[in-house]
């Protein structure tokens, strides 16, 4: 089993064989080799692998401004598992998969790889012949995490989870455990810190995303985002900052 978790980047999981079910969200997918998952940044998920039979897959993880602005929306409406057997997708995946043996430069691999990855994200945005793949989708849960999306700066127990949707704390607390794998408050201030990186990733000072990301204070905000993101906000801020400036030639 993969723990449950979450990534401040999107990741293209492509299972390539074995037997295994992945849970994101509130949704569920049986996955069978050829089977593409698209995960957003901030989606909790987690794998249950039998142990029996041979797992591969693979993984690219890219950030959302590392791809043009142009591919973010239709990227957003993507549906999260696609069934790519017999595709051209198919095809760019297997040549992901072979570059490393081909390109023993790893600077021409890292450039050949990110041409690829180019190709595959205009596929899934502008490519209207992918079959999507079944899903097994819980409604309550699937509810109650988009009204946390909805009123997420709002949100300080989970007593305010449940007036909103009249449901009891206990049925909400039981609900993310069995299904998500994670404590609900937990749920909510992970998303907390998507909204924060996003809003800092947008110009935003990091004092100022904090407030207007719910945390009450910014010390816990710092802990919390450094453990997520791999760096402080400030870090964050001072890369999109020099970014800019970059831009502007100054």
């Amino acid at each position: 089993m993969f723990c449950d978790h979450f990534h401040v980047n999107y990741e293209l999981l492509y299972f390539l064989r074995g037997r295994a079910r992945f849970e994101i969200g509130a949704r569920q997918y049986q996955l069978k080799p050829k089977t593409l998952l698209i995960i957003p940044p901030g989606t909790h998920h987690q794998g249950f692998v039998d142990p029996s039979e041979d797992y591969e897959r693979i993984v690219i993880n890219f950030s959302p401004r590392d791809i043009s602005p142009l591919l973010l929306e239709p990227l957003r409406h993507c549906p999260t598992a696609l069934d790519v057997a017999g595709s051209e997708l198919e095809e760019l995946f297997d040549e992901f998969n072979l570059q490393e043996e081909k390109y023993r430069n790893e600077i021409l691999l890292q450039e050949m790889r990110k041409c690829t990855l180019a190709r595959i994200l205009l596929l899934l945005c502008f490519d209207d012949t992918k079959s999507c793949q079944e899903e097994c989708r819980n409604e309550k849960l699937s509810a109650v995490m988009e009204y946390i999306d909805n009123h997420l700066t709002e949100i300080n127990t989970i007593a305010d989870i449940a007036g909103g949707m009249y449901i009891s704390e206990s049925t909400i607390r039981k609900m993310f455990l069995e299904y998500a794998n994670i404590p609900v408050m937990s749920y909510v201030r992970n998303k907390r810190i998507l909204l924060g990186r996003t809003l800092i990733l947008n110009g935003v000072k990091p004092q100022k995303a904090c407030e207007q990301c719910g945390f009450q204070n910014y010390s816990t905000f710092f802990r919390v985002y450094k453990k997520h993101c791999g760096e402080s906000p400030s870090d964050t801020y001072q890369s999109v900052t020099n970014s800019a400036q970059k831009l502007l030639g100054m």
